[in-house]
Protein backbone atom coordinates (compact mmCIF):
# COMPACT_ATOMS: atom_id res chain seq x y z
CA UNK A 1 0.00 0.00 0.00
CA UNK A 2 1.28 3.45 -0.90
CA UNK A 3 1.84 5.56 2.22
CA UNK A 4 -0.44 8.40 1.08
CA UNK A 5 -3.32 6.11 0.14
CA UNK A 6 -6.25 5.74 2.60
CA UNK A 7 -6.13 2.68 4.85
CA UNK A 8 -9.79 1.82 4.19
CA UNK A 9 -10.62 3.18 0.73
CA UNK A 10 -13.73 1.01 0.32
CA UNK A 11 -15.18 1.28 3.84
CA UNK A 12 -18.81 2.47 3.66
CA UNK A 13 -20.04 2.03 7.25
CA UNK A 14 -18.28 2.56 10.58
CA UNK A 15 -19.54 2.40 14.16
CA UNK A 16 -17.42 3.54 17.12
CA UNK A 17 -18.99 2.58 20.43
CA UNK A 18 -17.66 2.63 23.98
CA UNK A 19 -19.22 3.45 27.32
CA UNK A 20 -16.18 4.78 29.15
CA UNK A 21 -13.64 6.24 26.75
CA UNK A 22 -13.30 10.00 26.55
CA UNK A 23 -12.07 11.26 23.21
CA UNK A 24 -9.54 14.05 23.33
CA UNK A 25 -7.08 14.12 20.48
CA UNK A 26 -7.41 10.60 19.08
CA UNK A 27 -9.73 11.32 16.18
CA UNK A 28 -7.92 14.52 15.28
CA UNK A 29 -4.65 12.61 15.01
CA UNK A 30 -6.25 10.14 12.61
CA UNK A 31 -9.01 11.99 10.71
CA UNK A 32 -11.48 9.68 9.04
CA UNK A 33 -11.54 11.88 5.96
CA UNK A 34 -8.04 10.55 5.20
CA UNK A 35 -8.48 6.98 6.49
CA UNK A 36 -11.93 6.18 5.03
CA UNK A 37 -12.90 8.85 2.50
CA UNK A 38 -15.80 6.78 1.08
CA UNK A 39 -17.73 6.52 4.37
CA UNK A 40 -21.47 6.83 3.91
CA UNK A 41 -22.59 5.87 7.41
CA UNK A 42 -20.84 6.93 10.65
CA UNK A 43 -22.15 6.18 14.15
CA UNK A 44 -20.15 7.46 17.15
CA UNK A 45 -21.31 6.55 20.67
CA UNK A 46 -19.02 7.77 23.47
CA UNK A 47 -19.30 8.84 27.08
CA UNK A 48 -17.75 12.25 26.47
CA UNK A 49 -15.89 14.28 23.89
CA UNK A 50 -13.80 16.48 26.15
CA UNK A 51 -11.91 18.46 23.54
CA UNK A 52 -14.01 18.88 20.37
CA UNK A 53 -11.58 21.07 18.44
CA UNK A 54 -11.21 18.38 15.78
CA UNK A 55 -14.91 18.94 14.95
CA UNK A 56 -14.35 22.50 13.71
CA UNK A 57 -13.00 21.11 10.42
CA UNK A 58 -14.17 18.23 8.22
CA UNK A 59 -12.94 15.18 10.17
CA UNK A 60 -15.02 12.97 7.88
CA UNK A 61 -15.97 13.37 4.21
CA UNK A 62 -19.24 15.26 4.80
CA UNK A 63 -20.08 15.36 1.10
CA UNK A 64 -20.05 11.55 0.98
CA UNK A 65 -22.00 10.87 4.21
CA UNK A 66 -25.61 9.74 4.11
CA UNK A 67 -26.10 8.85 7.77
CA UNK A 68 -24.35 10.57 10.71
CA UNK A 69 -24.96 9.82 14.39
CA UNK A 70 -22.97 11.33 17.26
CA UNK A 71 -24.12 10.41 20.77
CA UNK A 72 -21.79 11.83 23.43
CA UNK A 73 -21.60 14.55 26.05
CA UNK A 74 -19.71 17.14 24.02
CA UNK A 75 -17.91 19.87 25.95
CA UNK A 76 -18.48 22.66 23.44
CA UNK A 77 -16.35 25.78 23.84
CA UNK A 78 -15.31 28.86 21.86
CA UNK A 79 -18.32 28.65 19.57
CA UNK A 80 -17.27 25.25 18.23
CA UNK A 81 -20.86 23.97 18.24
CA UNK A 82 -21.92 26.67 15.77
CA UNK A 83 -18.91 25.96 13.56
CA UNK A 84 -19.74 22.26 13.63
CA UNK A 85 -23.40 22.74 12.65
CA UNK A 86 -22.43 25.20 9.93
CA UNK A 87 -20.00 22.59 8.62
CA UNK A 88 -22.61 19.81 8.62
CA UNK A 89 -25.49 21.88 7.23
CA UNK A 90 -23.29 23.40 4.53
CA UNK A 91 -21.34 20.33 3.35
CA UNK A 92 -23.66 17.40 4.15
CA UNK A 93 -25.40 17.64 0.80
CA UNK A 94 -26.22 13.91 0.63
CA UNK A 95 -27.23 13.42 4.27
CA UNK A 96 -30.43 11.44 4.70
CA UNK A 97 -30.30 11.02 8.48
CA UNK A 98 -28.63 13.26 11.07
CA UNK A 99 -28.64 12.53 14.81
CA UNK A 100 -26.60 14.72 17.16
CA UNK A 101 -27.12 14.06 20.87
CA UNK A 102 -24.56 16.35 22.48
CA UNK A 103 -26.48 16.84 25.77
CA UNK A 104 -25.70 20.55 25.67
CA UNK A 105 -27.98 22.29 28.15
CA UNK A 106 -30.16 25.21 27.19
CA UNK A 107 -30.16 26.69 30.70
CA UNK A 108 -28.77 30.19 30.75
CA UNK A 109 -27.65 30.16 27.10
CA UNK A 110 -27.42 33.50 25.41
CA UNK A 111 -28.39 33.88 21.80
CA UNK A 112 -25.46 32.90 19.56
CA UNK A 113 -23.57 35.73 17.92
CA UNK A 114 -24.02 34.85 14.24
CA UNK A 115 -22.45 36.87 11.49
CA UNK A 116 -25.28 38.38 9.48
CA UNK A 117 -26.47 36.98 7.21
CA UNK A 118 -25.51 33.34 7.81
CA UNK A 119 -27.50 31.10 5.45
CA UNK A 120 -26.88 27.36 5.40
CA UNK A 121 -27.08 25.19 2.32
CA UNK A 122 -30.19 23.31 1.26
CA UNK A 123 -29.99 19.66 2.37
CA UNK A 124 -32.40 18.25 -0.19
CA UNK A 125 -31.96 14.61 0.88
CA UNK A 126 -32.31 14.98 4.67
CA UNK A 127 -35.33 12.99 5.86
CA UNK A 128 -34.59 12.41 9.56
CA UNK A 129 -33.24 14.99 12.01
CA UNK A 130 -32.70 14.37 15.73
CA UNK A 131 -30.84 16.99 17.77
CA UNK A 132 -30.51 18.48 21.25
CA UNK A 133 -32.67 21.55 21.76
CA UNK A 134 -30.83 24.69 22.90
CA UNK A 135 -30.26 28.26 21.78
CA UNK A 136 -27.50 27.27 19.35
CA UNK A 137 -29.46 24.58 17.52
CA UNK A 138 -32.58 26.76 17.37
CA UNK A 139 -30.63 29.51 15.65
CA UNK A 140 -29.09 26.97 13.29
CA UNK A 141 -32.54 25.65 12.36
CA UNK A 142 -33.63 29.21 11.60
CA UNK A 143 -31.03 29.25 8.82
CA UNK A 144 -31.71 25.76 7.46
CA UNK A 145 -33.71 24.36 4.58
CA UNK A 146 -34.69 20.67 4.52
CA UNK A 147 -37.36 20.13 1.81
CA UNK A 148 -37.45 16.31 2.20
CA UNK A 149 -37.61 16.31 6.02
CA UNK A 150 -40.27 13.90 7.32
CA UNK A 151 -39.07 13.11 10.87
CA UNK A 152 -38.02 15.66 13.50
CA UNK A 153 -37.00 14.86 17.11
CA UNK A 154 -35.79 17.36 19.72
CA UNK A 155 -34.46 16.58 23.20
CA UNK A 156 -33.31 18.49 26.27
CA UNK A 157 -31.95 17.67 29.73
CA UNK A 158 -34.33 16.99 32.61
CA UNK A 159 -32.99 19.95 34.58
CA UNK A 160 -33.58 22.30 31.66
CA UNK A 161 -37.30 21.70 31.51
CA UNK A 162 -39.33 24.50 29.98
CA UNK A 163 -41.47 24.42 33.09
CA UNK A 164 -38.64 25.86 35.16
CA UNK A 165 -38.95 29.08 33.19
CA UNK A 166 -35.88 28.43 31.04
CA UNK A 167 -37.54 29.66 27.86
CA UNK A 168 -35.05 30.04 25.04
CA UNK A 169 -35.55 32.80 22.50
CA UNK A 170 -36.59 32.25 19.74
CA UNK A 171 -39.37 29.92 20.82
CA UNK A 172 -39.26 26.34 19.55
CA UNK A 173 -42.72 26.65 18.04
CA UNK A 174 -41.58 29.67 15.98
CA UNK A 175 -38.42 27.83 14.86
CA UNK A 176 -40.31 24.71 13.74
CA UNK A 177 -43.00 26.76 12.00
CA UNK A 178 -40.35 28.76 10.15
CA UNK A 179 -38.53 25.58 9.12
CA UNK A 180 -41.73 24.08 7.70
CA UNK A 181 -42.66 27.23 5.77
CA UNK A 182 -39.15 27.83 4.46
CA UNK A 183 -38.50 24.23 3.44
CA UNK A 184 -41.96 23.22 2.30
CA UNK A 185 -41.35 19.90 4.08
CA UNK A 186 -44.20 17.57 5.00
CA UNK A 187 -43.44 16.26 8.48
CA UNK A 188 -44.87 12.84 9.31
CA UNK A 189 -43.20 12.23 12.68
CA UNK A 190 -42.53 14.87 15.33
CA UNK A 191 -41.34 14.15 18.87
CA UNK A 192 -39.98 16.18 21.78
CA UNK A 193 -38.41 15.05 25.04
CA UNK A 194 -38.07 17.44 28.02
CA UNK A 195 -38.75 20.37 25.73
CA UNK A 196 -42.00 21.48 24.21
CA UNK A 197 -43.69 23.07 21.23
CA UNK A 198 -46.08 24.64 23.73
CA UNK A 199 -43.64 27.37 24.65
CA UNK A 200 -45.58 30.55 23.98
CA UNK A 201 -47.87 31.98 26.67
CA UNK A 202 -50.11 30.49 27.78
CA UNK A 203 -47.75 27.49 27.93
CA UNK A 204 -50.47 24.88 27.42
CA UNK A 205 -51.68 26.23 24.10
CA UNK A 206 -49.96 25.37 20.83
CA UNK A 207 -49.83 28.35 18.43
CA UNK A 208 -52.50 27.94 15.79
CA UNK A 209 -50.11 28.62 12.93
CA UNK A 210 -47.94 25.66 13.96
CA UNK A 211 -51.00 23.49 14.53
CA UNK A 212 -52.10 24.02 10.91
CA UNK A 213 -48.53 23.53 9.63
CA UNK A 214 -48.44 20.07 11.26
CA UNK A 215 -51.44 18.84 9.29
CA UNK A 216 -49.32 16.14 7.61
CA UNK A 217 -48.11 14.60 10.89
CA UNK A 218 -48.99 10.93 11.41
CA UNK A 219 -47.05 10.40 14.66
CA UNK A 220 -46.76 13.06 17.38
CA UNK A 221 -44.96 12.37 20.67
CA UNK A 222 -44.58 15.04 23.37
CA UNK A 223 -42.66 13.88 26.45
CA UNK A 224 -42.18 16.63 29.01
CA UNK A 225 -40.41 16.51 32.39
CA UNK A 226 -42.34 18.27 35.12
CA UNK A 227 -40.02 19.86 37.69
CA UNK A 228 -41.88 20.48 40.96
Amino acid sequence: MVEDEPAWPNLRSLEIRTDRARFREYMSLAPLILIAPALERLHVHLERIMDPYFMRKPFVNMKQLRHLTIDAHIHWKDGLDLKFYLLVFSLGVHLESLTIKDYHECCGDDAPDFPSPTPFGILSSLRHLEIWDNAQTRHCLQRSNFPALSSLSLHASDDCSIWEGNVVDPSLSAVVLGLIKRSGCRLKRVSTSNTTLFDEPPAWEMPMGLLHALDTVEELGLSIAWIL
